[in-house]
């Protein structure tokens, strides 16, 4: 198996549990401090983030079509867990279980969120996969993967972070405490984000042994 090979792997894994693991986790919320302003995140955001890492890096590599292909396989999985989640809860337990309540709060918190992050991360990875390789071939041979990875990845966790704050949590908190949620999901996407850039060429250069802190391309 070749070092391309295992890579294409891994990221598919990636991709997977950060979708699977931020959906089970997002219904707990918590307050920070972003630019001076105080705002509202769920849990999973952060995870939920690092699945387009995965992505780009696909994209970056094998194309649009590999990149879309990881996100339906991710959003299948997600499915699929969601799904057990119903059975899971819907079975009688023994009689001495007396978690049933718990238990249903913690997995059945995540159903509304399953339909907004479906919704939200299947467009957003469609609108990540396009408009990155929209500027990859605008930009072909100009060095500029910082810039496209940017502006795809700044682009569609806009729209994905409103399709999904939207859809999770409108008409359950306060028109405020929605919007405090909005800004908080945006910062910390649009923070990750930046982050991730170097990574991406990083991994990059690891996958096509290339030397490690080759900014080109």
């Amino acid at each position: 198996m070749t070092r391309k090979e295992v890579a294409f792997a891994a990221c598919i894994m990636v991709t997977t549990l950060c979708l699977i693991v931020s959906n089970i986790t997002s219904s707990k919320l918590y307050e920070m401090t972003f630019l001076s302003l105080n705002v509202i995140v769920p849990v999973g955001t952060p995870l939920f983030c690092l699945s387009f890492l995965a992505t780009d890096i696909v994209s970056e590599i094998w194309g649009r079509q590999y990149a879309i292909l990881v996100a339906v396989l991710g959003l299948i999985a997600r499915v699929c867990v969601a799904g057990f989640f119903f059975f899971a809860i819907s079975i009688d337990g023994i009689d001495s279980w007396s978690n049933q309540e718990a238990y249903a709060t913690i997995l059945g918190a995540s159903s509304r969120m399953l339909i907004a992050g479906v919704i939200a991360y299947l467009v957003a990875s469609i609108i990540d996969a396009y408009v990155f390789h929209y500027f990859r071939e605008k930009h072909k041979d100009r060095n500029l993967l910082f810039l496209r990875n940017n502006i795809s990845t700044f682009t569609a966790h806009l729209i994905g972070a409103i399709l999904f704050v939207t859809i999770s949590f409108y008409g359950t908190v306060s028109n405020d405490i929605l919007f405090k949620i909005l800004l908080g999901n945006m910062g910390i996407k649009w923070i990750v984000a930046m982050v991730d850039t170097p990574l991406v060429y990083i991994f990059r250069n690891i996958i096509l042994e290339r030397k490690l802190f080759d900014f080109k391309g």
